[in-house]
């Protein structure tokens, strides 16, 4: 029996479709055999990391009848190479949540690349049954195939308050900002919405713990990446951009389809060129 003195599920006790929704999360993760991929998203301090706290103490407390302790901290991880590892050891209906989009990197270069890399990878997970939620400031940073992969976004446009937009949304944001130079969430109605609390219940102290140590390793990792000569975009990606551009795609389609920067596009260009020419 989940006793109801903590906060969280004092305060969401006035939000049954957000309970409601993660019953049926799991509904359709066990009995239809569904991963479900989420994103997180909102501007920086508006609360997002918080929201993700209370989201994975209803989930264990209510929908997986769980008591809960420090240890399930577990859950969230904001590195990279702590997020990927943690699918090796998590099981089924298991939240996976990736804070600030496993580490944090806002640039488009560097979202696209990550971008390639959850592709990469819920091509090999998507039979685990896992609810993956990816903490982002900005939704349309991540590829559009992987925009059409999520099944869920919580959107916090500002501190202490969220919308939730069901796959069904999604499809509409996608396609009203489709070819828009500013994208908006809010071009469609969300499904429902509310407010939240500062999160203050057991995953608060190693959360801050773990935000404290994490900025050094975060910094190592991208010092690595740096040094990483042998990553090459254009090799990577030459084939299924050469196709797309000889079927008349336009480069903000290529671009968005695959994950690509305009500078590695142009890169492609420049290489189809040189084999036009001749040129080795």
């Amino acid at each position: 029996m989940v006793l109801l003195s903590n906060s969280t599920l004092n305060h969401f006790k006035r939000y049954p479709q957000l309970v409601w929704t993660l019953l049926n999360i799991r509904h359709h993760m066990k009995e239809e055999k569904y991963d479900y991929p989420i994103v997180i998203c909102g501007g920086t301090g508006n609360g997002k990391s918080m929201f993700q706290l209370h989201l994975i103490e209803l989930w264990y407390r209510v929908v997986m009848q769980k008591d809960m302790d420090a240890s399930f901290i577990c859950h969230v991880k904001n590195t990279r190479k702590g997020w990927v590892n943690n699918f090796k050891l998590m099981k089924a209906l298991d939240i996976n949540s990736n804070d600030e989009g496993a580490d944090g990197i806002t640039s488009k270069e560097g979202m696209t690349r990550f971008g390639r890399d959850i592709q990469r990878l819920y091509m090999v997970i998507r039979k685990k049954l896992f609810f993956t939620p990816i903490l982002i400031p900005d939704y349309f940073d991540l590829p559009l195939y992987f925009r059409k992969r999520v099944r869920g976004c919580f959107y916090v446009p500002k501190k202490g308050q969220f919308k939730y937009y069901t796959m069904e949304n999604l499809k509409w944001v996608n396609g009203l900002n489709e070819g828009k130079e500013i994208k908006r969430m809010e071009v469609t109605h969300a499904f429902f919405g509310g407010t939240f609390p500062d999160y203050n219940g057991v995953l608060r102290k190693p959360y801050d713990d773990m935000s404290n140590i994490s900025a050094d390793v975060i910094l190592d990792e991208i010092i690595r990446d740096i040094d990483d000569k042998s990553y090459n975009t254009v090799d990577e990606h030459y084939d299924a951009v050469k196709v797309m551009i000889e079927g008349g795609a336009k480069s903000k389609e290529i671009a968005e389809t695959i994950g690509l920067s305009f500078r590695d596009l142009a890169k492609i260009r420049k290489k189809m060129k040189g084999e036009i020419n001749g040129v080795v």
